[in-house]
């Protein structure tokens, strides 16, 4: 889930930009800042899809439920007060605001029946790919590198990271000591 949500919100950032006009046509210019600031809610309904799942599989069908529930309700409210300001763009920051906090929500409730340990693992893995690829990203924009080197550079950072906490996970990098 996390995987496939990241794909596609790398995928809005880095690629539909380039690809916009040729393919949909001169009508679809100027889009592209709409494209990828689509791709903040592509990732952050991409973790909630994620833990919701996990919840499931915890038995907190009923938690989720709520979640989402509430996080309609907050997105219905943001959407009344920032669409009438900032357009597409509040509407794209009224659900990403709302799926975050549906995210916050799931944390909070897998608390208990995932180990805090577990949950810090998985929270440390995906941020510290976010991070290392965005970083990289970042910093190879700053340089005045063009989109595709940055978007090169962001996966392979957020593979490389998400790989290492894998492995790190299995035990394979502490030498096959950790207990299971």
């Amino acid at each position: 889930m996390l995987f496939g949500g990241g794909a596609v919100a790398w995928g809005l950032y880095f690629v539909a930009p380039s690809v916009l006009v040729p393919v949909l046509g001169q009508r679809f210019a100027g889009a592209e800042p709409v494209i990828q600031t689509m791709a903040v809610f592509a990732l952050v309904q991409a973790v909630g899809v994620g833990l919701g799942r996990v919840l499931l599989s915890a038995d907190r069908q009923t938690a989720n439920a709520a979640f989402v529930a509430a996080g309609a309700i907050l997105s219905v409210i943001l959407n009344v007060l920032l669409v009438p300001r900032y357009g597409v763009n509040g509407a794209i920051y009224a659900g990403a605001a709302a799926y975050a906090a549906i995210d916050l929500l799931c944390v909070g409730a897998l608390r208990q029946p995932l180990s805090r340990a577990a949950l810090r693992r998985l929270l440390v893995s995906l941020g510290g790919s976010l991070a290392v690829g965005g970083g990289l990203a970042s910093l190879l924009a700053v340089r005045g590198f063009s989109a595709w080197p940055q978007a090169i550079t962001s996966i392979a950072g957020f593979i490389g990271i998400g790989a290492v906490a894998y492995r790190y996970r299995h035990g394979g990098l502490d030498g096959g000591r950790t207990s299971r």
